[in-house]
């Protein structure tokens, strides 16, 4: 009961976060990098909490980020020799493009040579084939083709680790494109297959492990409502696997992707610059989802009152919410006493409103979302959940082994 009490008291401080500036901030309170969390916070600002980030190695030692047009996954040609003769290495844009989507295995040049033949007949000039696996012959007869900027093949096979997320992905490209996919499942075939199974792209793009589309479809309503349905699976997702994949999906559609690229003259710091890259990013997109709230301390300080004005029935009720009081307090308590203040200091927040903590630089008491500082509010939500049922498991058993220097992590 006074755990629902103190989440309740919590989530009344929480409050959403945009622009970049603030989003930027966020960052630093979370990376503590300042010219990495200006370019997150500028990125997050642009492609919001679905939007896909690519976090890559630079070629410079500074950070460079910038956006990419339409969709992108994480599949690359099926032979890096079909990249040959585009106007950046390693890299491909077709123009109005055509596309076949299939998960199936592609082993007999008859299955294609006639869909070729076809396009190449009615003026098509691109043609993006989609499939489980290519075989080498059937590689070889596309890259045969000696006359690339007449008519251009590319062959991706189709992304996805799982069958079930495959057919995810050609769901979402299907309508992208209007294609009817063509499914290992249903027994699907590409003998005999009529052209208008294809479906068209304003552009496509390929490189050595990604390629991207640009839709060209005027009817938005088929796309808005497959991004209610996914939306809508979302909503009801309790498995985080699943969640993190319908997100990944969301963000695909609604199209705002961004890459940045992090560079250092020593690779081991770059690597460790990436991953803190990464997992800022997250903790970016769950403040996007769920706000945030005073950072520092501040918003577990603050629910005390809230915790001291329940009633308590028993001598229990009374230990354990004395328990819990001591429990909110410690956070900023330890962050005051690692910065050299004493009781002294955080006497100054007896009387202050709720959201006011001790920036840690000046030993004053202020409104911590005003200056800057701010926590994720989901993260301090689960940190306070799991901390008081670990201590209720405690009571429960008899030994417990503890780790010394515990594995650092980002998340509670």
């Amino acid at each position: 009961m006074q755990l629902e009490i103190t989440l309740a008291a919590l989530r009344q401080q929480q409050t959403r976060i945009e622009g970049a500036d603030a989003l930027a901030q966020l960052a630093y309170c979370i990376c503590q990098d300042r010219e990495l969390a200006q370019r997150l916070g500028e990125i997050f600002a642009f492609i919001g909490e679905y939007g896909q980030l690519d976090v890559r190695r630079g070629h410079r030692r500074e950070i460079a980020h910038d956006y990419m047009r339409g969709m992108y996954w994480n599949r690359g040609a099926a032979s890096r020799a079909m990249l040959r003769g585009g106007k950046e290495p390693d890299r491909v844009v077709m123009n109005n493009c055509a596309i076949l989507l299939s998960d199936l295995d592609i082993e007999t040049v008859d299955e294609v040579a006639p869909l070729v033949a076809a396009l190449m007949q009615a003026g098509t000039k691109n043609l993006l084939l989609i499939g489980g696996k290519f075989s080498e012959p059937v590689i070889n007869f596309l890259l045969a083709n000696k006359k690339p900027e007449q008519f251009r093949v590319l062959a991706i096979k189709t992304p996805g680790e799982t069958a079930q997320h495959q057919q995810a992905h050609l769901t979402d490209m299907a309508v992208i494109t209007g294609a009817t996919p063509f499914y290992k499942a249903a027994g699907d075939s590409l003998r005999g297959m009529k052209t208008a199974r294809l479906g068209s792209a304003r552009q496509a793009w390929v490189e050595r492990n990604l390629f991207g589309l640009v839709s060209d479809r005027d009817n938005q309503q088929e796309l808005t409502e497959h991004l209610a349905g996914l939306l809508e699976q979302l909503e009801y997702a309790r498995d985080k696997d699943s969640e993190a994949f319908l997100r990944a999906r969301v963000g695909k559609i609604l199209g705002g992707v961004a890459i940045l690229r992090i560079g250092d003259g020593l690779p081991a710091r770059m690597d460790a610059r990436i991953a803190l890259a990464k997992e800022t990013a997250k903790s970016l997109r769950q403040a996007l989802r769920d706000g945030v709230v005073p950072g520092g301390g501040a918003a577990l300080w603050a629910v005390r009152d809230c915790l001291r004005n329940e009633p308590t029935g028993n001598s229990e009720s009374r230990v354990a919410q004395r328990i819990l009081l001591a429990a909110l307090e410690t956070p900023l308590r330890t962050i005051c006493g690692n910065a050299g203040y004493d009781g002294a200091t955080v006497a100054q927040l007896d009387s202050a409103e709720a959201g006011t903590g001790i920036d840690a630089h000046s030993g004053q008491a202020v409104d911590m979302l005003a200056v800057g500082i701010m926590d994720v509010a989901s993260v301090v939500e689960a940190a306070l959940q799991k901390a008081v049922s670990s201590a209720a498991l405690t009571l429960t058993i008899d030994v417990l082994l503890h780790q010394s220097s515990p594995p650092a992590s980002y998340t509670p």
